[in-house]
Formats: structure tokens, sequence, C-alpha cells
């Protein structure tokens, strides 16, 4: 019994002593908005999905956020689809934020990847 109580003991603290990490989750649902701005590296917006305010996920040159370009045109043509055809699309993101509290248009997002659901 004695040995079991250290162990959790031992397991606490180290826990304790981990870093922390930004929560991955992602934001499901219809696509309400989707745009590209024609400056910046041709920045994709989007918004809905799971109460996404306006979020830029990308820019299609590559320029910045977790997409390089290829990525970042595939995503958006992934939102596209959904958009046009009104299916469900998931944007995973990596940070302590939430869906709704993303930042708005100003920056580009944590979001790391776009799939239809």
């Amino acid at each position: 019994m004695k040995k079991c109580l250290v162990i959790v003991v031992v397991l606490a603290i180290s826990t304790l002593s981990l870093p922390a990490y930004a929560g991955v989750y992602s934001c499901t649902g219809t696509v309400t908005t989707l745009e590209v701005a024609s400056c910046c590296g041709g920045v994709v917006y989007v918004s809905g999905a799971g109460g996404l305010n306006t979020v830029a996920i990308c820019t299609l040159n590559g320029g910045s956020g977790n997409f390089n370009a290829d990525s970042c045109k595939a995503a958006y043509a992934t939102l596209l689809a959904a958009k046009l055809q009104g299916l469900t699309v998931s944007i995973a993101f990596s940070d302590t934020l939430t869906c709704s509290t993303q930042p708005g248009s100003t920056a580009t997002s944590s979001a790391w990847a776009v799939s239809l659901q």
C-alpha cells in the first residue's frame, strides 16, 4: 500500500513539472463566409464552422500560418466545396483559445488542418 502511495505521489509531482502545451481542438459546422483577399499573398478567410468569427487561416502564397502554399490551396478547395454544397467542415486549431474566441481577420490563426465531415 505504501509503495502505491509513493508511486501516485511521484506521478503527481512529475505531472506538475510538465510544460503547458496549447490545446488541440476542432471547430465543426457549415461555412458561412469564405473569401480570399487580394492583398498579402491571398489571405483565406473563413467563418461559421463551430461559431468561428471571420478568421484568416492561411495565405495562398504560403507566407504565413501553418500551411504552405499547396496545403493552403487544398484547404481553400475543401472549404469552397463545403460552402457550395452545404457540407460540414472541421477546422483544427492548436492554441489556448476556443472556436468563438479566435482572433478576427487581422492575423493568421493557429489553424493546421481542414477536413470534410
